[in-house]
């Protein structure tokens, strides 16, 4: 993995039973190897491509095991033995559908069964995952037309 972790602990054995019983098989290996070690782990700022597209999702957490059956009921028509890994921004989750064998998805929630394969494997998504540096985003003269800034927000560093 190219980016940190912080705050990850062991995942209790019996949060993982009751995934296991809700999704009804075993957890995916190379997930619960991770969690193991890394369970609700807070990662650096990061990013990963969302259908080739740069810089486009970011992994805000990894899902503590003991909140996944809750945050699945917030998904819309998840498959039966999937179940959401990590949080992104804006509300979106990534997705491990062991339907689909251990692959690695995107849900996007402004878009109506919009999920977008990221990975075949969890582990292929862990190497995805790249720091984000806001120096990569380049913007060409005239694209921001206009921004506008709290002015409580603003009063706080002065003029």
């Amino acid at each position: 993995m190219k980016v940190g972790l912080k705050g990850g602990r062991q995942a209790a054995g019996s949060d993982i039973a009751a995934v296991e019983a809700v999704i009804g098989q075993p957890l995916d290996g190379q997930f619960r190897r991770f969690i193991e070690a890394n369970n609700g782990a807070d990662p650096d700022v990061n990013s990963f491509p969302v259908d080739g597209v740069a810089h486009v999702g970011g992994v805000t957490e990894f899902i503590p095991i003991e909140n996944v059956i809750r945050e699945r009921e917030y998904i819309d028509d998840i498959s039966p033995h999937a179940y959401p890994i990590a949080s992104s921004e804006g509300g979106n989750y990534v997705l491990l559908d062991q339907d689909q064998g251990g692959g690695i998805f995107f849900w996007d929630h402004e878009v109506e069964g919009r999920i977008s394969k990221l990975a075949d494997s969890f582990d292929e998504f862990l190497d995805m995952i790249e720091p984000f540096d806001v120096s990569t985003i380049k913007l060409a003269p005239g694209q921001v037309k206009s921004a506008w800034i709290d002015p409580d927000f603003l009063k706080q560093f002065g003029d």
